[in-house]
């Protein structure tokens, strides 16, 4: 059974941008900036789980946690490409681009066999669950950090 919380999510977040990356043996200048992003989305859950317990301060906390997420993602876009994840998803709405991402995960079904394993592991290992699945949506969207 997988388990919510904080440190899972922010476990699960960092394997999954460790294997969005477009070469995890050479980390490049966005897989370092998701360690900033991580800690401002950590932030803001906080914020959410202050806001629940009845915390009135974290009201106005979480419009300044969530204003530096938002921030530093914006600053952060041209290094990570989201533009390229953008067209990337929009291209499986096209025959050509769902052909290709079926293809790829053809031409890949060595490396989707043990990233799928890693999923298989989302209940104790919620870094490597979060990589298998991004290493999963790399080979079928063609795009990566």
């Amino acid at each position: 059974m997988v388990k919510t919380g904080g440190q899972n999510a922010y476990q699960f977040m960092s394997g999954f941008f460790f294997g969005m990356q477009a070469n995890e043996g050479k980390p490049d200048q966005c897989y370092k900036d998701t360690a900033l992003l991580l800690s401002d989305g950590a932030a803001v859950y906080n914020d959410i789980l202050q806001i629940a317990a009845g915390n009135a301060t974290a009201n106005q906390t979480i419009y300044t946690d969530a204003d530096k997420l938002s921030a530093d993602f914006v600053s952060h876009m041209p290094d990570c490409n989201w533009a390229g994840f953008a067209t990337a998803v929009k291209s499986l709405t096209t025959t050509s681009g769902l052909t290709s991402a079926i293809y790829r995960c053809i031409d890949n079904a060595g490396s989707l066999t043990t990233d799928i394993g890693y999923v298989k592991t989302c209940s104790t290992n919620y870094y490597t669950c979060g990589k298998g699945i991004a290493e999963i949506a790399k080979v079928f969207l063609g795009w990566g950090l």
